[in-house]
C-alpha cells in the first residue's frame, strides 16, 4: 500500500516552518526539498519507520565547492563537509524527527529510481521513500510504503509483481503520473506495481 504520495516541483516554494531557523539556514537545497517532502508525508505519524533515500548525484554542488576550497586553501569547513556526505539528508532528517529506525541512502546511476523504490517495496516494515536531486528541473518525490497486510485509511492499494526486462527506464514524470492516478501501472525492469 502507498500512502501520501508527494511530488514537489523543483521550482516550488519550500516551507520549512517546522525546522528551527538556525538549522534551516544550514540545509542545502537538496536537504530542504527532502525535509519538505518527508514532512508532508509523515506529519502526524508515529516515528520508527524505515527511510530509503535516493539521489543519483547527491550533494554534487557542495562537494565541488569543497574540493575547490581544499585545492585553493588546503582546508575545508568541518560543518560544510559533514553536510556534504551522501547520506546527510536522511541522517539529518532522522535526527530532527528523532526517528531511530534504520535508513538507507542509495545511488545506482541511471537506475537509482528503480533500485531505491525496489528496496523500499521489499521492506518488511513501514518505509518512507524519498528521491531528490539538486538539479533545477528534477522534482522531489516521496511516498510512505506499507508492507502487505498493513493498511491505512486513504492509502493506495497496489499489487507488486515481476518487472519486464524491456520496460523503459523509470523517470520522475512516470512515477508522478502513477502517483496522480493518471496511469494504473508502474513497470520497471525489476518490478511492476498495479493499482487495485
Amino acid at each position: 500500500m502507498l500512502f501520501r504520495p508527494v511530488v514537489l516541483a523543483s521550482n516550488a516554494p519550500v516551507k520549512l516552518d517546522f525546522v528551527p531557523p538556525l538549522q534551516r539556514r544550514r540545509l542545502s537545497r537538496l536537504q530542504q526539498h527532502t525535509f519538505a517532502v518527508a514532512y508532508q508525508i509523515t506529519d502526524g505519524m508515529l516515528q520508527n519507520y524505515r527511510v530509503v533515500f535516493a539521489s543519483q548525484d547527491g550533494e554534487d554542488e557542495l562537494t565541488r565547492k569543497l574540493v575547490a576550497a581544499f585545492t585553493a586553501d588546503g582546508d575545508v569547513s568541518p560543518m560544510r563537509f559533514s553536510t556534504s556526505v551522501y547520506n546527510a539528508a536522511p541522517g539529518l532528517y532522522s535526527i530532527f524527527t528523532k526517528n531511530e529506525a534504520s535508513y538507507s541512502a542509495l545511488a545506482a546511476g541511471d537506475e537509482t529510481l528503480e533500485c531505491s523504490l525496489l528496496e523500499a517495496l521489499l521492506a518488511d516494515q513501514r518505509t518512507l521513500w524519498i528521491y531528490s536531486e539538486e538539479t533545477n528541473n528534477t522534482p522531489t518525490l516521496g511516498v510512505f510504503i506499507l508492507p502487505e497486510n498493513d493498511v491505512i485509511e486513504g492509502g493506495i492499494l497496489c499489487q507488486r509483481s515481476e518487472g519486464h526486462i524491456d520496460a523503459p527506464q523509470l523517470t520522475p514524470s512516470i512515477i508522478e503520473a502513477f502517483f496522480n492516478g493518471e496511469t494504473s501501472t508502474l513497470t520497471s525492469r525489476y518490478f511492476t506495481l498495479t493499482r487495485c
